[in-house]
């Protein structure tokens, strides 16, 4: 079974015109769609966008907008037209606070901003001026100079306050968008095409019975026909989140130890699917026809080409059992830092059975087809 593992993934990197599917054409289309489908700060939908006047000769008001970058909102230095808010810090502020007095933060809400994100600000200032006021505290009783502030600051509070007002799910965009989009998209098609049509290939040729005159079982041409098959869609989502954490800070390999072995199990499923697409259509370019056919609806349905936080609550129920709507939720909860296995156990089930179903159906079907 190693040789012959071996050998299929050798003469898959041989072929020029396949690594061109298998990089260069996923790599091509997230870039593009990445582009066009930009968010209003570069690529990531934000709270909002939020001007910090910033006169503060002391560490509070860099604070301020370093904390407000967290939230999530896109913070501009200076006046900006569209902003949900704009917030002036008094150059005295830092050294007035730790020194007793109350100085002002004022802040200004236009009539035309969005009322939610207003609501939403208001509780992370809140939440900041009492991480603030926590900080000062303690700088005090400890003897501290104003300098300590940002020390003391990033220390948990050890209080949480929830937020309730205008809670809504971020939505992603431009490359966080179209990188996972167009990976899931491409392995899909790819495992389809490629595995489908070369078991094909094999199987009208004689090649897959001359194999097992080898020292192979049928069991063993079996096996490493589904994990060639997998380790292509395994290899080629390598290719893409590498490329897509170094080049375009999109950080989904990061961001979870699960993502890869919930990525293995969707590649085994759609390696399995090709398996059976190739013992039920005999034609080979028929299966490279049915491959795309079969990819590009499930690829829109499931959230491939356009997010599925914007589609009707039941479409997005229906994607979830769809393999592309699966693993496009386990990338959707990445985004938006959910990343515990309590997280991803609902998709992590749905894909173990979906893999166990389809690789029964495969090896049933090529047993039958290699008699």
């Amino acid at each position: 079974m190693k040789i012959l593992l071996i050998f299929h993934i050798r003469n898959f990197l041989k072929k020029k015109e396949t690594m061109i599917w298998v990089i260069v054409m996923p790599m091509v289309f997230a870039i593009f769609f990445g582009i066009v489908f930009r968010g209003p700060s570069g690529g990531t939908s934000t709270e909002g966008i939020v001007s910090v006047l910033n006169h503060d000769s002391g560490p509070i008001g860099e604070e301020l907008s370093n904390f407000l970058k967290k939230k999530n909102f896109d913070v501009r230095a200076s006046g900006v037209q569209n902003a949900i808010a704009t917030i002036e810090v008094p150059e005295t502020f830092s050294s007035g606070y730790m020194d007793g007095a109350a100085p002002d933060i004022r802040v200004t809400f236009p009539a035309t901003a969005n009322d939610t994100r207003q609501a939403q600000l208001k509780v992370y200032l809140a939440q900041f001026t009492l991480q603030m006021v926590k900080s000062a505290i303690w700088i005090r009783e400890h003897n501290l100079i104003t300098d300590d502030f940002h020390a003391v600051f990033s220390r948990p509070s050890g209080v949480t306050l929830q937020k309730t007002a205008g809670e809504r799910r971020e939505i992603p965009s431009g490359f966080s968008l179209s990188f996972p989009g167009n990976l899931i998209m491409f392995v899909m098609m790819n495992i389809l095409i490629y595995g489908g049509v070369s078991l094909r290939q094999d199987l009208e040729s004689g090649i897959s019975r001359r194999t097992l005159v080898a020292p192979v079982s049928k069991t063993g041409f079996i096996t490493a026909s589904i994990l060639f098959r997998t380790l292509i869609g395994v290899f080629q989502a390598l290719i893409i989140l590498i490329a897509g954490q170094l080049f375009f800070n999109v950080d989904y390999l990061t961001a979870s130890f699960w993502l890869l072995p919930l990525i293995t199990l969707f590649s085994l499923a759609i390696a399995s699917l090709s398996m059976l697409l190739a013992t039920t259509v005999r034609n080979p370019d028929r299966i490279s026809t049915a491959a795309i056919i079969l990819t590009m609806p499930l690829a829109a349905l499931g959230g491939c080409w356009w997010p599925l936080e914007i589609v009707p609550k039941f479409w997005q129920k229906i994607a979830w059992y769809l393999p592309t709507g699966n693993i496009r939720d386990v990338f959707s909860k990445l985004f938006i830092h959910q990343i515990t296995f309590n997280d991803i156990a609902p998709n992590a089930a749905y894909l173990i059975v979906l893999s166990i179903i389809l690789t029964v159906g495969a090896v049933y079907r090529l047993k039958r087809n290699m008699v």
